[in-house]
């Protein structure tokens, strides 16, 4: 089974109208940083599935990953200091998984490696809404934080090409895929918007 790894792309956060965290360019780039569980699991080749919250975005193969180094703003629960939280729609605005009630997070701005992986062209926006719940049973990892995560390529890829418009989007995952499947570290990422 060949995995591949999903993408979320856009803000982390929901709350209104806060910049983006990642540098993200739609259909150019994917931005990610090595506090990002399964980082190192992406490379050269993979084909990347680019997801917000609720549909797949597009398909990309990475042609060039490129690493820097840029400060990154945690959020954290101001009591206990979790990073496992959800915004409340009333006030106070957030609660952790530890029950705890608060305005604000805790912000803290540590440095961290940065990764852009450039799609170099080899990118296609899915026209038809493939949504959330129909990715779900193609991810081999059950998770609603995680980024980065691996899904069934062979599957996902047969459940797109069934509605898809087939022949473009097959010679751009099935047959290049197969290039890839020698290291078998496709991966997906998932960024909430």
């Amino acid at each position: 089974m060949g995995k591949y790894p999903q993408c979320k792309a856009g803000s982390r956060w929901r709350s209104g109208g806060e910049a983006n965290p990642y540098a993200d360019e739609p259909g150019i780039a994917y931005a990610y940083d090595d506090q990002v569980q399964n980082h190192k699991q992406v490379r050269m080749g993979d084909v990347l599935f680019l997801r917000n919250t609720d549909r797949l975005e597009g398909i990309g193969r990475i042609s060039r990953i490129v690493e820097d180094v840029a400060d990154k703003t945690f959020r954290r629960c101001p009591i206990c200091g979790s990073s496992k939280m959800h915004e409340r729609l009333r006030p106070p605005g957030y609660k952790c998984v530890n029950g705890h009630v608060f305005d604000r997070p805790a912000e803290i701005t540590c440095c961290v490696k940065a990764f852009r992986a450039y799609f170099d062209g080899d990118y296609i926006t899915v026209r038809r809404r493939i949504t959330s719940d129909e990715l779900r049973p193609f991810q081999l990892q059950n998770s609603t934080q995680m980024a980065i995560m691996p899904i069934d390529l062979i599957g996902l890829s047969q459940h797109i090409l069934s509605f898809a418009g087939g022949r473009q989007l097959a010679c751009s995952v099935d047959q290049r895929s197969a290039r890839s499947r020698s290291h078998q570290r496709d991966w997906i990422s998932e960024r909430g918007r």
